[in-house]
């Protein structure tokens, strides 16, 4: 998650600024379920307890939008395409194209998992020959070279427009689904408007944890997160109790992949209904 202030101009108060964001709710069905269709998992990290923004809390990868997201007019779409985007999530073109790169983005730098390129290079970012695994996916990338894409990422020393122009590979968009966006109350330190995308990928996608901001993560369903915040033993935002809420009451999978979703934006009765703990 990027981390730098709000504004860069010390006479506007942060807590008046409203930084666009994203985050990923990234699913699977449950492997060990004795069913044919398992229940819906999601991934969930915790952050870091000493991080100044929602330190310990239960959350999903993501983060704010860079300059260089929005930017990235030149970056090729294996999906629906900015235009698509701008529509659904009731934003203009730069930020949507800034949501969706920013949601790619996010996702690389804490799980290593990158939605670009081949089902292939999206299953297997690096070519693991420590397990003594050498088959060949073209495009792919050595072990060394997948970390070094993800640090210039978080350090900002590459934009992912150039990292995927230099490699060739399409942004998957496909993968994604627009699911809600919550925008930051007015009085709180720190402001967003954030846009949460379901993430789809094609089976056999195991994310791992990366950089520096969480200390765990998980796969658990919906009712087990919210079961477990309500017997005290995670915490969590009201936008993540709240689409955790509404993922737990969702289809299967295929339903989910299958349905033509339209975003769902919060409104102030549905902040309160969901608990304002953060």
């Amino acid at each position: 998650m990027t981390q730098e202030s709000p504004s860069a101009d010390p006479s506007v108060d942060p807590a008046q600024v409203i930084r666009p964001a994203a985050t990923v709710l990234l699913l699977r069905e449950d492997p060990e379920h004795p069913d044919d269709v398992g229940p819906v998992q999601v991934y969930v990290i915790r952050r870091v307890a000493d991080m100044v923004f929602a330190g310990g809390a239960t959350a999903f990868p993501g983060g704010a939008i860079d300059p260089s997201d929005a930017d990235a007019t030149d970056v090729q779409w294996a999906g629906p395409g900015p235009d698509w985007w701008a529509d659904r999530l009731d934003l203009d073109a730069a930020t949507a194209r800034g949501s969706v790169l920013a949601a790619v983005r996010e996702l690389f730098e804490e799980t290593g998992l990158l939605f670009a390129g081949t089902d292939a290079q999206v299953v297997r970012q690096f070519e693991d020959h420590r397990a003594g695994d050498h088959t060949d996916v073209p495009g792919g990338w050595s072990e060394d070279v997948a970390e070094q894409h993800r640090a210039d990422l978080a350090a900002h020393r590459r934009s992912i427009a150039a990292l995927l122009a230099a490699e060739r590979r399409p942004v998957r968009d496909d993968l994604l689904r627009p699911w809600a966006r919550w925008i930051t109350p007015p009085g709180r330190t720190r402001r967003y408007d954030t846009v949460f995308f379901l993430g789809l990928p094609p089976v056999g996608v195991e994310p791992r944890l990366v950089g520096t901001e969480a200390e765990h993560g998980d796969w658990q369903t919906p009712a087990a997160i919210l079961a477990a915040e309500l017997a005290g033993q995670v915490k969590m935002m009201t936008p993540t109790r709240a689409v955790l809420r509404r993922l737990a009451a969702a289809g299967s999978l295929d339903e989910l992949r299958a349905t033509d979703l339209r975003l769902h934006i919060a409104t102030e009765a549905e902040r309160v209904a969901a608990g304002r703990h953060a």
